[in-house]
């Protein structure tokens, strides 16, 4: 189990999350038309995984229109923002800020966090997602994680994601 951090309490995950180099697990979340969607519909591109617990805090929303912005620049690069925030908030938000570059798939039902290991599974979080970022090669091959250790924290580094998404798309 990975571990988070709130207000200098540890909590743990249900599960670790995956390593560099392995293969993403084939997760399942719901779009904004409430579709099952599986990371496989996504493989043979580069994807970002923009994790976090609610779209309706500034550190998550903030996170959401960053990776929007990056995606802008990056034409081969698909960024998925998964939380588990219901598809009616996720689709509220997006449009209300015309952020038209991502998908937000939300963790309603499906195994995502489970199988990615960033479900808080105690304390007062339990259930929502941990923050955290994955970039995963069209091979559908890891190449970069972050787990941002402290949920409250914004330590997510935009700069190495950003540098390894100009080499790797």
């Amino acid at each position: 189990m990975a571990v988070i951090e709130i207000n200098g309490r540890t909590y743990p995950t249900l599960a670790q999350l995956p390593k560099l180099g392995e293969m993403v697990p084939d997760g399942c979340a719901v779009d904004a038309s409430f579709r099952d969607v599986l990371l496989s519909e996504f493989s043979g591109k580069v994807l970002v995984l923009n994790i976090f617990p609610s779209i309706d805090t500034s550190t998550c929303s903030a996170s959401v229109k960053k990776f929007n912005e990056m995606a802008t620049k990056l034409p081969n690069v698909v960024v998925v923002c998964v939380s588990a925030d219901l598809p009616f908030a996720q689709k509220r938000f997006c449009e209300s800020f015309s952020l038209a570059n991502i998908h937000l798939l939300s963790t309603l039902r499906g195994d995502f966090g489970r199988l990615l290991g960033v479900e808080v599974a105690e304390g007062p979080m339990r259930g929502l997602m941990s923050r955290a970022v994955l970039v995963v090669g069209a091979d559908g091959v890891i190449r970069y994680v972050e787990h941002v250790k402290d949920l409250l924290n914004t330590a997510v580094d935009y700069g190495k994601v950003w540098k390894l998404l100009s080499v790797d798309s």
